[in-house]
């Protein structure tokens, strides 16, 4: 037991070297942009700003990229992603059930009103909602992913690309007028924290190619009755449903790859 607890504390000891100083910096940056969009005044000028440059932009170039934050579209992504990376699998799903967990929680505690309700002229693109606005879940699955990647990342380019698109995605969530600024942040915070209690939490495990088959095969079939199951939704652009299954596609044809490599298939020559 006792070398168990020192295993697990030398684990913990270095995950924390393995972030370096860069998780603390975008912590705290994030941490000082929330302060500042608690002014309530703050708050709708940068969502007046934010809103009315989405009318500048084609309404469906926005829904897509808000449509990265969607769960089955950023899970198909993600699940790209860990077929070429499957260490971080058991990673992944972790800080996506802290996500699970904390985001609606916070979500019923505030029942924060959404700007539909408070303003009357803005810039809406797709559905109006109007309750549960604080945090913005699509911002907290973007940065959840982004900051799983940023903290074993070794490539500062990759690091600010992926915060880049996340911090995107929370920008898009105000252009389509679905949320305050504050939302958006917050959402950055419970992302980046369910991302960083997966790293103490989870270490990295390799899985046996069988187990890896089933885990991407459980996945695929979970994000595709998910999406089934939401139906056709009639305020959605085509683009966006078209590069949607795009990556479902891309999903597949990357677990049918392994497939083959795993069971040594290979292209007989005519």
């Amino acid at each position: 037991m006792t070398d168990l607890l020192q295993g697990r504390m030398r684990y913990k000891a270095q995950s924390r070297q393995l972030t370096g100083y860069g998780f603390q910096i975008l912590l705290l940056a994030l941490f000082v942009v929330h302060i500042l969009t608690l002014n309530d005044a703050t708050n709708l000028s940068l969502f007046n700003l934010i809103n009315g440059i989405g009318t500048q932009l084609p309404a469906w170039l926005v829904s897509a990229i808000t449509d990265l934050g969607n769960g089955t579209t950023l899970g198909a992504i993600v699940l790209c992603y860990l077929i070429k990376r499957p260490e971080l699998t058991l990673r992944v799903v972790v800080a996506a059930i802290l996500s699970l967990l904390m985001v609606p929680l916070i979500k019923d505690y505030f029942a924060s009103p959404r700007p539909a309700v408070i303003l009357e002229y803005l810039n809406i693109i797709g559905e109006t909602r109007h309750v549960n606005s604080f945090p913005s879940g699509h911002t907290a699955t973007a940065f959840l992913f982004a900051v799983t990647v940023f903290l074993v990342s070794k490539c500062n380019k990759i690091k600010l690309g992926l915060i880049s698109v996340a911090a995107l995605i929370g920008v898009s969530r105000i252009m389509v007028g679905a949320h305050w600024p504050a939302d958006v942040v917050m959402g950055a915070i419970v992302g980046a924290l369910c991302a960083y209690g997966a790293l103490l939490l989870t270490p990295l495990v390799r899985f046996s190619d069988k187990y890896r088959l089933f885990s991407y095969l459980a996945l695929l079939a979970v994000l595709l009755l998910c999406e089934l199951d939401k139906g056709i939704d009639a305020d959605a652009f085509w683009q966006v449903i078209m590069f949607r299954w795009i990556w479902f596609s891309v999903c597949t044809g990357l677990i049918w790859q392994f497939w083959k490599r795993s069971h040594g298939v290979t292209n007989l020559a005519c």
